[in-house]
């Protein structure tokens, strides 16, 4: 269950990159356009002073070239690791 996010935008993420968006284009459509449609663009979906600071590292794009949560090594919520996964 906590991979269908993840296993339902990958279609669509791989349809854009093959439609020549590069990574950072298509993370947009997943973050900073959805922060905006809430109303909420001065507090997160993007990595900028002053904002949340929520974000994940992994060895890839979640959606994209991974879909597997465990691919995921650190989760930040509001500038605080929340996960990590030691390798």
């Amino acid at each position: 269950m906590r991979d269908v996010l993840m296993l339902i935008a990958h279609p669509s993420m791989k349809l854009l990159k093959n439609n020549n968006y590069d990574e950072n284009e298509i993370l947009a459509l997943l973050t900073a356009n959805p922060a905006a449609l809430l109303g909420k663009k001065d507090h997160f979906g993007r990595l900028e002073p002053g904002l949340d600071a929520n974000f994940l590292v992994a060895e890839g794009i979640p959606g994209l070239e991974i879909t597997s949560v465990e691919k995921i090594s650190k989760v930040f919520f509001r500038g605080q690791k929340v996960i990590d996964r030691k390798k």
